[in-house]
């Protein structure tokens, strides 16, 4: 029953004598950044620290030669979101911006104090930042990523897609 009629009910019997017992539901709504799930990261140190709402919109494993260099491994493990559901919470770092294969910009930035490499700012992903995978608190999450650039992997790895 609608709740407002079973007020008017309620006071209706009450004025009556008639003693009637009033149950009204109350459903709390959440909002959206209630709903969503919150992750937080930080670099090697711990000076610069972040949290991010929500699910990744890509996640990705990078083996272009800038990606190789910035992290002096295989492959960079990336992931981009909206960029207001990203907040640095401490610390500070520094820029380095390159030109990507394609032409277009990516920067970098990276702890102050300790180098990890924390958020990335990449021309082709308009209104996304992209946050290092490695750096999250809780990896746990983590699933399957899209390779990309693995045309250029000469290391003779080989990359399977797990379950």
């Amino acid at each position: 029953m609608d709740p407002i009629k079973q007020y008017a009910r309620f006071r209706n019997a009450k004025s009556a004598g008639i003693n009637f017992e009033l149950k009204i539901n109350v459903y709390k709504i959440k909002t959206r950044e209630e709903e969503m799930t919150k992750r937080t990261g930080a670099c090697a140190c711990g000076a610069v620290r972040y949290e991010v709402a929500g699910d990744p919109l890509l996640m990705h494993n990078c083996h272009c030669k800038g990606c190789q260099r910035l992290t002096g491994s295989a492959f960079k493990m990336g992931s981009y979101w909206p960029e207001d559901s990203v907040k640095i919470v401490s610390g500070s770092m520094t820029k380095y911006s390159r030109e990507a294969d394609s032409g277009r910009t990516v920067t970098s930035q990276f702890c102050k104090i300790c180098g990890t490499t924390v958020v990335t700012i990449a021309e082709a992903q308009p209104g996304r930042i992209g946050l290092a995978v490695g750096t999250f608190d809780d990896t746990t999450w983590i699933t399957n990523s899209n390779i990309i650039f693995v045309h250029l992997n000469k290391s003779g790895t080989v990359f399977q897609k797990t379950h």
